[in-house]
């Protein structure tokens, strides 16, 4: 029987690495913070620039026009597999291509980190009973569904 390594006998992280391992992480959470904006701003919603064709109309409601279409649908909330690999490939890529393994690393840990609570955040904007402190919250996000296509847009702190 195989017995499982000693962890003693591994070396201990140093105050550099953690450093490091923290800045990335960091620096992950606002470059996803930044991409989201940016992606859901002028990709997700570049209605006006798609051709004229059956297949784009069809691929960018799939991809997010559904979501529009159905905001309250919970089954479409939150950004599809095939969407999140297709779009995570090059980025990841480029992250190991501008940076060292261990700060790439790093970065998309926190970028994965914040998609994953973006993710549960917009969900619970759309399926819960939110805190009083936070029912402003959702009007003003839902208003980005309901009122106007390029609206709620601008991050104002809330």
């Amino acid at each position: 029987m195989k017995m499982p390594p000693n962890l003693s006998a591994l070396p201990s992280p140093t105050v550099g690495a953690l450093g490091y391992t923290m800045v990335s992480f960091f620096a992950g959470n606002v470059i996803w913070t930044i991409l989201e904006y940016t992606l859901h701003r002028f990709l997700f919603h570049v209605d006006h620039y798609l051709p004229d064709k059956n297949w784009a109309m069809m691929l960018h409601f799939l991809l997010h026009g559904i979501h529009h279409y159905l905001p309250m649908d919970r089954l479409r909330l939150v950004m599809p597999p095939t969407l999140f690999l297709a779009l995570e490939t090059p980025f990841t890529k480029l992250a190991h291509l501008i940076f060292p393994a261990r700060i790439a690393n790093g970065i998309i840990a926190g970028a994965f980190t914040f998609y994953i609570l973006y993710d549960c955040m917009h969900y619970a904007l759309h399926h819960t009973r939110l805190p009083q402190y936070m029912a402003e919250m959702k009007r003003y996000h839902l208003a980005h569904h309901y009122k106007s296509k390029s609206f709620c847009y601008e991050y104002d702190g809330r």
